[in-house]
Order: C-alpha cells, then structure tokens, then sequence
C-alpha cells in the first residue's frame, strides 16, 4: 500500500473569518464546527487505541502505516485546536462542552471498554470520517460557499482520512478479528458520534442568539446527509461481512485535493511554525485539556 506521509500545514486562522463561514448560514457552519469540536480528543483516542496493539503487528507494512496514521491524526488535532481561537474570538465558549465530551466519552465510556473494542470503535469512526471526507472532497459546494481558509483546512484533513482510512481497520482485523466486535463496534460508533455531535451543535446554537435557521436547511441535511446519503450509506456499508474500507475508491479524490493543496501558503517551509496567529494575542488564553499530543 501507498506510504502514509505526514504533512504540517499550519492555516491562517484569523479574524476574517466569519461566525457563517459555510455559505453564511448558521446551520452548516455550527454543525461543522461542532464536528471541528470533537476531533483533538478524538483523534487522541485513535492514537491510543491502535498504539495498544502496534507491538502484536507481525506486518512490517502495517507498522509503518500505523507510524503515519498516528503522525497524521496527531497533526490533525493541533490544527483543529488552533481553530478553537475562532470561534472563542466570536465569543463562543468551548471549554463547558470539551470537559463534558472528555470525561464522559473518554473518562468514561473508553475506561469501560476493553482496549479491542476501542479499537473496534476507533476503526469504525475511522470509516465514517473517510465516507465523510469522500462527500466533502466530491463535491464543489463548500470550496464555492465557504471561507478560502476553511475550505483548504477541511480539504486537507479529508484528504488525508481517506489516505489513512483502513489503518485502524487493518490493525482490528491482524489482532482481534471478528464480525460481532467490528459490528459492535460500528453501533457504539454511530451512537457516540451521533450523540456528542449533536450535542456540540446545540451547545454552540445556545450561545448564538442570532442564529436563524430555515426549514429548507434541516430537510437538505436529513436527505442528503442522514437518512438516503452519507452517513446511512456509511453504515450499511460497514455491517456487509466482506467489508473492507479500500472497496470505497476515493484515493484519486484525496490525491488531486493534496496536490493542489500542498501548492499554497499553509504548506510552504515560510509558514513556519512558530508564528502566531491574530486571535492567539490573547491577554488570558484558556487551553483546553486536548492541547498535549505524543508522537
């Protein structure tokens, strides 16, 4: 399989960017948003479920994936920390739902599974992440409604979800096979994910007064994203006793996304990465309990 190559972008986050940075409407940007909120501790968890197991691969391949997921995955989450500044600037406060989501999904439901099944888990957030980023890379609509920086930013971290989407997947299936623990899995998945998402998007919708929403916009959401397309495709995709996440072919998306990317000022060496942004001038920040990676 294609080596899996860690990049350190580092996004102009600023205040140019908008409350609505997705097509100006509320909706969309607080759901993303709210997405954006889950990701750091997420992708900490991914790192600890597949690194629980990294001394039993047997597969010197697999390793070295497992050594570029966890590069990648890391990245991931220092990025999606610094855009937390953006939405704090916009008066959002974050820390109430990012101490909630800690404790109760990892202080909780993680110390109550057994580390296969957070592996289990983790490889089927990891499916939906990809499915995601397929719908995110596939289609014109945020590149054309959305803020430039979060276009690039939001492409870039699908493309490289889809570079790494069988990893976990692969771990799962070389040290703790089984149809009943990948489907397991997949449930606690969907709820969780489910759950914490929507919860995040009403935590931010309650500190936004002026926030409308229209009708049109829940009933392009159910069709196109819950009940016939993205995330109920994903699902029934995973429960098929054959599945394997390269059967979805959406590497070619990733690539063309990545080379294009990796042309502009977020990926150059000048970008470095010490420089800060506007929004981190801040007299007082208050780091959340996601701010600490180990690689």
């Amino acid at each position: 399989m294609k080596k899996i190559r860690p990049r350190t972008p580092r996004f102009p986050f600023d205040s140019k960017i908008p409350k609505y940075w997705f097509n100006d409407n509320p909706l969309a940007s607080h759901m993303v948003n709210s997405l954006n909120l889950l990701f750091p501790d997420g992708e900490k968890m991914f790192i600890r479920a597949v690194r629980a197991f990294e001394d039993q691969l047997a597969d010197p391949g697999l390793k070295e994936r497992v050594k570029g997921f966890i590069a990648q995955e890391t990245q991931h989450g220092r990025e999606h920390e610094r855009y937390f500044d953006v939405l704090r600037a916009h008066g959002f406060e974050l820390e109430g739902f990012l101490k909630f989501q800690n404790v109760l999904a990892y202080g909780v439901i993680e110390r109550l599974t057994s580390k296969s099944m957070s592996l289990a888990w983790t490889a089927a957030l990891e499916h939906y992440t990809a499915v995601f980023a397929q719908w995110t890379l596939g289609r014109a609509t945020l590149r054309e409604r959305s803020n430039p920086v979060m276009a690039d930013f939001l492409r870039w971290h699908s493309a490289e979800e889809i570079e790494h989407k069988s990893v976990a997947f692969d771990v799962l299936a070389a040290v703790a096979p089984g149809y009943a623990r990948r489907v397991t899995g997949l449930l606690l998945a969907s709820v969780s994910l489910t759950a914490f998402w929507a919860a995040g998007t009403v935590y931010l919708f309650q500190q936004d007064p002026e926030a409308h929403v229209k009708w049109e916009d829940f009933k392009r959401l159910y069709t196109e994203f819950l009940a016939h397309g993205t995330m109920g495709g994903a699902f029934f995709a995973y429960l098929k006793p054959g599945f394997h996440p390269s059967q979805i072919k959406n590497e070619q998306l990733a690539a063309e996304a990545l080379s294009e990317l990796e042309t502009t000022p977020a990926f150059r060496p000048g970008c470095s990465r010490s420089e800060s942004s506007p929004l981190l001038d801040f007299r007082q920040r208050r780091i959340s309990s996601t701010s600490e990676y180990v690689v």
